[in-house]
């Protein structure tokens, strides 16, 4: 789920499932994704450009609000559980087995990135170009401040799964799992 301002919003699922609202929700239009897999994140940077991904290393792009989606090549066949981009043109995607992705040219090439696990991530979010945030399974929690050139392992002294980070600021943000929310101060 993911929306833009408080009327325009999108909402994935299996089935390749996309499906629009412009008026907060109250109806939602079904949109043709292109696939059939299992879509399991969106994100839009505003109105009408926006990014899905999901099952057997789906993306799929549009650029005119979500009416039309473009296949993109992520260059694997991992499940991908979560898309983030900070602008137009930078972005990134984690999976399964520590899949981290990242585009600098809006997705129409996207390259992997060494993450230093074999645990399934579920989140990505970034507060800048450079600094951002991973998590996932097995109590994985990792950051780069160089872009995810470098990612970091943070110990997080737990085995279990963390399924979303949210950040609001290079020093802020939450990581939200099984029976558990962290919020991350300063950057620790």
């Amino acid at each position: 789920l993911f929306f833009t301002d408080t009327n325009r919003g999108w909402a994935v699922a299996n089935g390749g499932i996309i499906i629009v609202t412009a008026n907060g929700g109250t109806n939602w239009e079904l949109k043709n994704s292109g696939t059939a897999n299992a879509l399991n994140s969106v994100f839009f940077i505003n109105n009408t450009t926006g990014w899905v991904a999901g099952a057997a290393g789906t993306i799929r792009k549009s650029t005119d609000g979500g009416e039309n989606w473009g296949a993109q090549v992520s260059g694997t066949g991992n499940t991908l559980n979560s898309i983030f981009f900070i602008d137009a043109n930078t972005g990134w995607a984690v999976g399964e087995t520590g899949t981290i992705l990242k585009t600098v040219n809006g997705g129409d090439n996207w390259n992997a990135q060494v993450s230093g696990t074999t645990s399934n991530l579920k989140s990505v979010c970034f507060s800048s170009s450079t600094y951002g945030w991973a998590v996932g399974e097995e109590g994985t929690i990792l950051y780069t401040t160089d872009g995810g050139a470098n990612w970091i392992k943070r110990d997080a002294s737990s085995s279990l799964a963390f399924n979303r980070v949210f950040l609001t600021g290079k020093n802020t943000g939450w990581i939200v799992g099984d029976y558990c929310l962290i919020k991350l101060v300063n950057g620790d």
